[in-house]
């Protein structure tokens, strides 16, 4: 059965990209965009799926969630590595569109530089 999916997406060093697909296999979708194995990270109503193996693989950081005011990295931030798709799921737990809440909350979502003029995905949490 097709559903059709509104779903972002964000490389490393990119902004956050709204797509529209109709697909029969979420998990394709997502193995796809992020070229391996999924881990999930949920936040405010988003599945964030990134590379399962991305840090181990010396990905570089596309997403860094700061659940710390602290202007360096803490154990309390989350930091996700190479390609990244972000989805929303139903009570049952299925891959679903982003809905509203999901859309408002990505916006929220800055660039930032880091280290030799690198870029990063940063979204402040506190």
């Amino acid at each position: 059965m097709y559903q059709n999916l509104i779903y972002a997406t964000a490389k490393p060093g990119e902004q956050v990209i709204f797509n529209e697909k109709k697909v029969s296999d979420t998990l394709s979708l997502l193995q796809d965009h992020v070229g391996g194995y999924v881990d999930c990270v949920h936040f405010e109503g988003i599945d964030i799926w990134c590379h399962d193996e991305g840090m181990l693989l010396g990905l570089e950081p596309s997403l860094i969630i700061k659940n710390d005011p602290s202007p360096r990295l803490t154990q309390r931030d989350i930091m996700l590595a190479g390609p990244i798709i972000m989805t929303s799921h139903n009570d049952e737990g299925d891959t679903v569109s982003l809905n509203l809440k999901a859309i408002d909350t990505l916006l929220q979502i800055r660039q930032i530089t880091y280290g030799s003029g690198k870029k990063c995905l940063i979204f402040f949490n506190y």
